[in-house]
């Protein structure tokens, strides 16, 4: 990225990423984190072995990962379930 090296990296439900020039970070960005379905959803559980961000085409990247959700509604059929998501990131 220019003269440094851009880091992108998944963390607590957030998509990150860091510009390093030498030795010093010159720019950090967040994203939003990763939008679930349903208003009264929670992440149980993000699994360590399904997920990851890997580079699309020019910059555009893509996220994606298996999550165990919980929605908190009670009126809601599916309360428990396994999801698979994948996000697109641009990166200007």
């Amino acid at each position: 990225f220019g003269d440094g090296i851009m880091l992108m990296y998944l963390e607590s439900n957030e998509i990150r990423s860091k510009v390093v020039k030498k030795n010093e970070v010159v720019e950090e960005k967040r994203f939003n984190p990763i939008q679930l379905l349903h208003k009264f959803d929670k992440i149980q559980a993000n699994s360590s072995e399904v997920f990851g961000l890997k580079k699309w085409y020019k910059d555009t990247f893509f996220a994606f990962g298996e999550q165990q959700i919980k929605n908190l509604n009670e009126t809601t059929e599916k309360r428990d379930r396994k999801v698979f998501y994948i996000n697109k990131i641009q990166y200007n």
